[in-house]
């Protein structure tokens, strides 16, 4: 496929500039030539065309913030279409801070422009407004721009590698950025509205876009042949787009469209459409899984993907566009679901190295002559439909077509979740249905990579997280929810402790503030954490109860110790201390005292049954023993 087809020429969309904007001069002040739009005036160029006069302009210019006209004076606004186009002996120029935009060629061709002055009043720049200008080829890397200066067909002439766009730019103009193969880095300001069509095309080197909450519109080929873009953001307050499941994809939020995709991209199932152009020209996309939700593939959206070797597109999609898939020359299998009935022309043109083909329809779906370009894959069709497709316009030209299609049906995984410690590897296993189905391949995708990989399965940890392992096979997903976490591990693991006494704990590792407690049982013991990372239980009364160390962000592997707390003999009131005011209890309680007033167990100081003076004896013997 030839890629101008998509792109406007250069002098086409140049002449319909012409045709629309470009103005004759209509008086002229101090060398300037004006154009006056209702209240406000126009710098442009001398006569009715700009190839009337040639450097009209020279020298060094300064633009007047107003000029008076007939008796009125004018706020000068605009510089216009080509207004100072091919002036080759212009050095200079400074425009004044009432002027908020520069029009498309406004300084082409001015190869003698080595100096101008823009001020923060401009947020907008048109289309090839300084092409061809020694100025901008002197630009250094990180040139922060006054308003946005788009240059047509310039990004290959351009070494920068990172770009600011200065805060107060409205647009980014159609092909601003096109072929700035050098470009790894932009930051696109949050006053930013439109981003025109084309106008980060072929950007291989660049690696990431955020679009801010305040873009609105965004063109369509806007990322095409973007092969190094591996994270797409959308702020998550846009009003229009948005990133949902952080699936490195922008997507119109109305529509449900996923309108730009990258090599990283991972559809979420309440997608309903892939837009036209969406992934064209990225070849860094191996492999992508294109769920149940989607009932409509645009045109060209995946075409020159030529990384990818198989696709499957699922039975709720009715419609793949033209060129949908043209040119994705690494294409050896492709699945069609049952309910495609048009596919469009050129859609599998070019897939050179196809091999087999499932298409399950039971009734062959529209297509045209060409859209396949080589009938020598295997095509399998639903056996009840063989002679159907033998003598369907175009299906009939393949040369072996077998009638051996059967759709896999569903797909379940042998977990829905785990959680396993940094660095540990588990395999998941996944099971499609039925277990005759013709294609039963699984795709692995993990959400979130720097979390946890996932490779035909096996799934090992690599940080601290939480991420979706999907199994996908023919659009449908089975979904395991990993939680890697750090294990916390404690000094203890069982413990004793008396009342109104305090257990410590150490967990491993040591930190302060990171850890959270709990007791399953406070009646019985009560716990805490010191901003050390410290526990401390202290013991309320005789039970047991399991205390709980977590972390404040969820990724550890709890840690628990079993406290039992106690009383010893002779403990009469159970407060965790035997002391003189156990011996009044005793004596008060062998005088005739209630013995609800009175732990009996511990009462029997000696051990030997029976509650009687010798235990006071006893009890009293302990306690001198205790003060010696």
């Amino acid at each position: 496929m030839k890629k101008a087809n998509y792109l406007m020429p250069l002098v086409l969309m140049l002449a319909l500039l012409f045709a629309t904007t470009a103005h004759a001069h209509e008086f002229v002040v101090d060398g300037i030539y004006y154009h006056i739009d209702g209240t406000t005036a126009t710098v442009t160029y001398k006569g009715s065309s700009p190839d009337d006069y040639s450097n009209e302009y020279s020298g060094s210019v300064t633009i007047p913030a107003t000029v008076t006209y007939g008796g009125i004076t004018y706020p000068v606004t605009s510089i216009g279409v080509s207004a100072f186009n091919s002036c080759t002996a212009l050095t200079s120029i400074d425009i004044p801070n009432s002027v908020t935009s520069i029009d498309a060629l406004a300084f082409y061709g001015c190869t003698g422009l080595t100096s101008i002055y823009i001020p923060n009043s401009v947020t907008s720049i048109g289309v090839g407004a300084f092409d061809e200008t020694s100025w901008f080829n002197n630009q250094p890397d990180g040139l922060v721009y006054a308003g946005l200066v788009a240059y047509k067909y310039k990004g290959a002439m351009h070494n920068g590698t990172s770009i600011i766009i200065r805060d107060g730019s409205l647009s980014i103009a159609e092909y601003a950025f096109y072929n700035c193969s050098n470009l790894t880095k932009i930051e696109i300001p949050n006053s930013v509205i439109t981003i025109g069509s084309g106008a980060f095309s072929y950007c291989c080197n660049l690696t990431s876009i955020e679009i801010p909450n305040s873009v609105t519109f965004i063109g369509k080929n806007a990322f095409i042949y973007c092969s190094g873009l591996s994270s797409l953001r959308v702020a998550s307050d846009n009003p229009c787009y948005d990133s949902r499941n952080n699936c490195n994809a922008i997507i119109e939020t109305a529509s449900n469209s996923l309108v730009i995709g990258c090599k990283k991209t991972i559809i979420p199932n309440s997608i309903t459409s892939i837009g036209p152009f969406a992934f064209w020209g990225c070849n860094g996309l191996a492999s992508i899984e294109i769920p149940n939700s989607v009932t409509s593939i645009g045109r060209v959206a995946f075409c020159d993907c030529n990384g990818l070797t198989s696709i499957e597109i699922p039975n709720s999609v009715t419609s793949i566009g033209n060129e949908a898939f043209e040119s994705c020359d690494g294409l050896t299998s492709i699945s069609i679901g049952n309910s495609v009935t048009n596919i469009g022309d050129f859609a599998f043109n070019a897939c050179n190295k196809l091999t087999n083909i499932y298409c399950y329809a039971t009734n062959p779906p529209t297509c045209l002559e060409n859209t396949f370009d080589t009938y020598s894959a295997t095509l399998h069709v639903p056996a009840a439909s063989l002679a159907t497709y033998f003598t369907a316009p175009y299906w009939e030209n393949f040369e072996n077509i077998i009638g051996d299609a059967i759709a896999p049906t569903g797909i379940i995984i042998n977990n829905d979740s785990v959680v396993i410690q940094l660095t540990e590897q588990i395999r998941l296993m996944a099971t499609v249905t039925p277990d005759n189905a013709s294609n039963k391949e699984i795709t692995w995708i993990s959400t979130d990579t720097t979390v946890a990989t996932v490779n035909n399965g096996v799934v090992l940890a690599v940080g601290y997280g939480e991420c979706d392992i999907i199994a996908s096979c023919f659009g449908m997903q089975a979904i395991c929810h990993v939680i890697v976490a750090n294990r916390i591990t404690l000094d203890q693991q069982e413990a004793m402790l008396l009342p109104n006494h305090i257990l410590t704990l150490t967990p491993t590792p040591i930190a302060s503030n990171i850890y959270t407690v709990s007791s399953s049982n406070p009646t019985v013991a009560a716990a805490r954490v010191l901003g050390s990372g410290i526990v401390q239980v202290v013991g309320i009364k005789e039970g047991t109860t399991t205390i709980t160390v977590g972390s404040t962000d969820g990724y550890a592997m709890p840690a628990t110790c079993l406290v039992t707390v106690y009383t010893e003999p002779g403990d009469l009131n159970s407060d965790g201390f035997v002391n003189i005011g156990d011996v009044t209890s005793l004596i008060d309680y062998l005088l005739g005292g209630d013995e609800t007033s009175v732990t009996m167990k511990n009462a029997d100081v000696n051990g030997d049954g029976i509650i009687n003076i010798a235990d006071v004896t006893s009890l009293i013997d302990t306690l001198l023993g205790q003060t010696e």
